[in-house]
């Protein structure tokens, strides 16, 4: 490993050289990050008796709660192509692809607390980590769905092609705030105990298991929500094959790789600030 030589003054004063200090960190910490990764999953998952099927259960009883909801007619499922259960599980295991990936990010630095006090290595190879814990945990989501698929009978359409955009779109907007949120949550607990909560509050303003609104004010919200958009565009593409907010889809997607752009210059600009905290 080449030396470093650290020097009290800001890289943001040089634009040029943070922006290939960054890119540098992030293609030589990628080992790093798998070997994070590997290590919290095998962690994880040894230490409970269920194991893998934990990565299951959540979707499935999100799923059974929109499934009671609706037959109790609480909720509005018109104008759906498929069966609502099919319906609602694919909207649920694309909702949890972003939130995990809010909640990733703060757990993997929380969960490195001692190593970032003790040794010097790159902070990207925590959101490396917290990045292929989510895709790992979403892989497995998938075979839950092609299960489900095959039990209906359902093929997805020919518009699934364009689908990776939608999940690369949802993976970077919950990367994006959940990198935002970890200066914050490292300093303050509260943010740990409210994000559950904040994010529940969230997909139930989400069309997840209910058609969208034609008016009233949670049609409004709908209008503004970019999950409500990559969801809509994500079902669309996956049933019919076409989608009305594929556009609209594209248009968040590159406002969140801006923003994106944004959170990791933040990121590494608070992280010393951070990791002295957890020295102290």
């Amino acid at each position: 490993m080449e030396p470093k030589i650290f020097q009290n003054k800001s890289f943001l004063l040089e634009p040029k050289i943070m922006v290939r200090e960054m890119i540098h960190d992030l293609w030589n910490c990628r080992h790093l990050g798998w070997t994070l990764a590997v290590r919290d999953i095998k962690a994880k998952y040894r230490s409970a008796w269920l194991g893998l099927a934990w990565a299951f259960l959540p979707p499935i009883a999100t799923t059974l709660v929109f499934v009671v909801l609706q037959n109790q007619q609480m909720l509005k499922s018109e104008g759906m192509e498929v069966p609502y259960p099919i319906y609602t599980m694919v909207s649920i295991v694309l909702w949890q692809l972003f939130s995990e990936s809010v909640v990733a990010p703060l757990q993997v630095v929380n969960g490195s607390r001692s190593l970032l006090s003790k040794i010097l290595f790159p902070r990207e190879a925590l959101i490396v980590s917290a990045v292929v814990q989510v895709c790992f945990n979403f892989i497995i989501k998938l075979f839950l769905l092609f299960f489900v698929f095959a039990w209906w009978g359902i093929l997805p359409t020919n518009g699934i092609i364009w689908l990776p955009l939608v999940l690369l779109a949802l993976l970077a907007l919950g990367i994006l705030f959940g990198v935002l949120i970890v200066p914050i949550g490292v300093f303050y607990q509260d943010v740990i105990f409210s994000l559950s909560t904040v994010l529940m509050l969230l997909m139930f303003l989400t069309p997840v298991g209910y058609s969208i609104p034609s008016e009233g004010l949670l049609n409004e919200i709908t209008q503004w929500n970019p999950m409500a958009i990559l969801i809509q565009c994500g079902r669309e593409l996956i049933f019919t094959g076409q989608s009305n907010a594929f556009i609209p889809m594209l248009a968040v997607g590159l406002i969140t790789g801006f923003g994106l752009a944004l959170g990791w210059v933040l990121y590494r600009a608070t992280f010393p600030i951070a990791v002295e905290r957890f020295s102290s």
